[in-house]
């Protein structure tokens, strides 16, 4: 069973789905993809070597007041950033 804290170890995802937030704090240099897991959402994250991230979904969707990798935040529109199948989030 340790095995499934690796992931989460080495993306430093911290997800407070009640609040709305997931945070990021990867422990790998860019370029990376990296696999998300919550509870009924699964997808990746990615970043470029110039600073882009991408999360895109493969399972589920998350609507967020909070999205930010290494201190990066996503933008939001009026407040939310959504995310859902064939609709990633590009910052």
């Amino acid at each position: 069973m340790v095995a499934w804290h690796i992931p989460l170890a080495i993306s430093g995802q911290q997800a407070d789905l009640p609040r709305r937030s997931m945070t990021f704090a990867p422990k790998v240099q860019p370029p990376y993809t990296l696999p998300v897991f919550v509870p009924g959402v699964m997808g990746t994250l990615s970043a470029t070597a110039a600073g882009q991230f991408t999360l895109a979904l493969t399972v589920g969707e998350l609507s967020l007041t909070e999205l930010s990798v290494a201190g990066h935040a996503a933008p939001t529109s009026g407040g939310t950033v959504r995310v859902a199948v064939g609709e990633p989030v590009t910052w």
